[in-house]
């Protein structure tokens, strides 16, 4: 019986190895579908707000052709500075997004942006590249499986496929 259950798995193991094979064809149809995923700008200001900044407030998100914008006001030092962060999602791994820090008005300030963006587990901040972990997310989390095939901002909102 072991032996039958050896050149079972051996025979399956060569159907999926070979390109031409239905098996393999269905296999690769299979890891190419995913489910799209709207995320909006209140979904991200919601988690933003999970957050306790001290000296930032009036945060707001939009989307903006491509970009994501995140601004508000920082307080340093008794003044208030009001900063808007434009950023662009790059890549994605596992179920966190990277986003790269394209622009930053009025002054480009590591403070605001480490204070704003280096909020772990949920967010972290490193060099212009600012990471988010989806699964924060309910909509994200509610899905039990997968990891994030495709991203693209369009129609106000970030769309994430998430497939196997």
């Amino acid at each position: 019986m072991k032996n039958l259950f050896t050149n079972l798995n051996e025979k399956i193991s060569k159907m999926l190895e070979d390109d031409s094979s239905l098996l393999s064809k269905a296999k690769k149809k299979w890891e190419d579908q995913y489910v799209p995923v709207p995320i909006t700008s209140e979904m991200i200001l919601s988690l933003l707000h999970r957050q306790t900044f001290e000296g930032i407030s009036n945060l707001e998100v939009q989307f903006v052709g491509d970009r994501m914008v995140i601004s508000g006001s920082a307080k340093k030092m008794g003044m208030n500075i009001f900063f808007k962060v434009e950023m662009k999602a790059m890549s994605a791994a596992g179920r966190k997004i990277n986003f790269e820090v394209v622009d930053m008005k009025p002054i480009n300030q590591d403070w605001i942006k480490k204070k704003v963006f280096n909020q772990p587990p949920m967010m972290t901040y490193d060099s212009g590249h600012i990471t988010m972990d989806l699964d924060a997310m309910e909509s994200i989390r509610d899905i039990p499986w997968g990891t994030i095939k495709s991203f693209e901002i369009k129609d106000n909102m970030l769309w994430v496929g998430i497939g196997i």
